[in-house]
């Protein structure tokens, strides 16, 4: 049975400055604490290597980036014998509303390997660690978006 965990948030900030933090690879530990490191080109078919951090004991794995959508969608893929043994799916998407954008925060877990998981609570550590960067990027970007607005001119 595969394992989902989705969370979402909205965030005061354009999608192209929530896009910017998220493409911006070697500044994460910065401002979040699951991904420690991620290694790789921001290209389509481009292998990433990620480690996690924020007690999951420096896990590191090589993904393959499947979705890349400039300002919308960043997605990667890992599969162990043609996903029949295990796939996990991580994905980033931003979809810009009336006041910002809505944030959600995905990954999916299958395969035979998947049973094995302790569902209740691999989902609920996956779910805080989730929501936890999904805060930390709202919070980089909100301040990020204040910061970049330009002054209005002087008064003559």
């Amino acid at each position: 049975m595969p394992v989902q965990v989705n969370t979402s948030i909205e965030i005061l900030a354009p999608a192209s400055v929530i896009w910017d933090i998220l493409c911006d690879f070697e500044r994460y530990p910065e401002w979040n604490a699951l991904f420690s490191n991620i290694r790789g080109e921001l290209a389509l078919g481009a292998t990433l290597t990620v480690e996690l951090d924020s007690g999951w004991r420096g896990r590191r794995f090589r993904s393959k980036l499947t979705q890349l959508r400039t300002g919308n969608e960043l997605t990667w893929e890992r599969k162990l014998v043609f996903g029949w043994v295990f796939r996990g799916r991580h994905s980033f998407r931003i979809e810009p509303t009336t006041n910002g954008c809505l944030f959600t925060h995905t990954a999916s877990f299958s395969g035979i390997t998947a049973d094995v998981f302790p569902s209740g609570r691999f989902r609920k550590r996956l779910l805080r660690d989730f929501e936890a960067f999904n805060h930390g990027l709202k919070s980089r970007a909100e301040q990020m978006a204040r910061t970049d607005v330009p002054s209005p001119p002087a008064a003559e």
